[in-house]
């Protein structure tokens, strides 16, 4: 049953650090901050924001998204920041529609705030906006389904196409760096094949990491496309996104229900603390 919410509930992925430590990540409702020794509270109140960035200055982005069913579009939301003296207002004033009808709104970052996003199609093309408004085409490729993607610092995107991770180094084409990284079995009738792989970011240090949430664990991906599991969830909890810290450990975000969520540090030797 736990499996079957993520069809229906779509949970958030966001979850990102700041140069200080602090970690801020999504439950739907709002955003949350977890500072180093475990305090937590509200950073970004009223939210309903599946995704974040957090800038180099340590700035953090995300969204309101809203249904309302009077509108000729029933869909509307407005993108917001926080600084980091904890003051937040809107970038983006509310508007109709969804951040795809815009094209200039989008949480895949890289360290100079330019944005990549996806314009899928039977060729899907992999878009750049950089911080000067101009758009470009990354690459382009016929993808089964290209889900979440990040950027390492070096300006190397990754994505996850389905089951796979594709890397695209910058100026060059599209390969696939691992195949069949979400086991796709026994649990298949009980949530969409979409959400079987759910976020994925770089630890800085060539290796990519994608939450696996169909086998309740988290995989590394070193850059020769090798694959290990780094992290095992809980009964019943599911990894859905996580970012690494420069000591080596990782902030897992996982998904219990339509209401709960919570934050598990994984230390570089193994070690977990969980952070409800």
């Amino acid at each position: 049953m736990l499996l079957a919410m993520l069809l229906s509930a779509h949970p958030g992925i966001g979850i990102v650090r700041d140069s200080r430590g602090n970690v801020y990540y999504t439950d739907l409702k709002q955003v949350w901050k977890l500072t180093p020794d475990g305090t937590k509270s509200v950073a970004v109140p009223g939210v309903h924001t599946h995704e974040l960035w957090m800038s180099p200055g340590d700035t953090l982005y995300g969204e309101h998204l809203w249904y309302d069913a009077g509108g000729s579009n029933p869909w509307m939301h407005r993108i917001w920041r926080r600084t980091p003296d904890g003051q937040v207002a809107d970038l983006i004033p509310a508007r109709r529609g969804v951040r795809e009808d815009f094209g200039d709104a989008f949480f895949v970052r890289d360290r100079s705030g330019a944005m990549y996003w996806a314009d899928r199609g039977t060729v899907t093309a992999i878009k750049k906006r950089s911080v000067d408004g101009k758009v470009s085409v990354v690459a382009r490729s016929r993808f089964t389904n290209v889900r979440h993607m990040t950027v390492a610092d070096d300006g190397t995107l990754y994505l996850i196409d389905m089951y796979d991770v594709v890397i695209i180094p910058p100026g060059d084409t599209p390969r696939t760096l691992a195949r069949g990284i979400a086991r796709y079995g026994a649990t298949a009738p009980l949530f969409s094949k979409e959400y079987a792989v759910m976020g994925i970011w770089s630890d800085g240090r060539g290796s990519i990491y994608a939450a696996v949430p169909s086998d309740s664990c988290v995989k590394r991906i070193d850059a020769q496309g090798s694959v290990m599991t780094l992290y095992k969830a809980d009964a019943r909890w599911l990894p859905v996104g996580g970012t690494a810290g420069p000591d080596g450990s990782h902030c897992i975000l996982e998904f219990f229900d339509n209401d709960t969520v919570r934050v598990v540090r994984v230390d570089a030797d193994g070690r977990k603390h969980v952070r409800r």
